[in-house]
């Protein structure tokens, strides 16, 4: 899928398992934004639910909980960037994530995002950017709070990745706050 723009601004989120109404409220907290991406275990219909009168475009995978016929992999050309998207249970990616990082190679991507461990992560190794925004129902993080990703695209430089605790006014026990910043 390739998108012309120079630059973009992106909510990453993942593991919702069937409660959208969170990831709602974090919407309208988190806009304007040009896409929102789901890295899988949504347990329902994320297009119905949002409807297509969003001012973004909507990219959801696949994940292991997931019985809708959503894709397993994406690969998505924005702002420059090459995003590679998956849940990463078929990747080992609760052990290791060399997984992800030879899937970016053979696809040519210098940005990879995943979910499935319910815990947020942002790593980078050899110009290849890594993304787990966690979960925003499920958190396994050692405090239990949820948490989603901005990714943040411009042709011509590195991806800056942004990791945060939910908003008080979705909801959230927390005040948001950066938890990694990367670029």
């Amino acid at each position: 899928m390739n998108n012309p723009k120079k630059e973009a601004r992106i909510l990453v989120v993942s593991d919702t398992h069937g409660r959208s109404r969170l990831l709602q409220k974090l919407i309208k907290e988190e806009s304007p934004f040009d896409m929102l991406i789901h890295c899988g275990d949504v347990e329902h219909d994320l297009y119905k639910d949002l409807g297509t009168a969003n001012p973004f475009q909507i990219y959801v995978v696949k994940g292991n909980m997931d019985g809708l016929s959503y894709s397993r992999e994406l690969l998505i050309e924005i702002a420059g960037h090459r995003i590679y998207v998956t849940h990463g249970d078929s990747l080992n990616v609760r052990y290791t994530n060399e997984g992800l990082y030879a899937k970016a190679r053979e696809k040519k991507a210098d940005v990879v995002l995943f979910g499935h461990t319910h815990v947020q992560e942002i790593e980078e190794h050899n110009g290849i950017f890594l993304m787990n925004p966690g979960s925003l129902t499920y958190p396994r993080n050692p405090q239990r709070i949820p948490t989603y990703g901005i990714l943040k695209l411009r042709e011509g430089e590195y991806p800056q990745t942004y990791l945060y605790t939910v908003p008080l006014s979705c909801g959230a026990s927390k005040v948001s706050q950066i938890l990694h910043r990367h670029g």
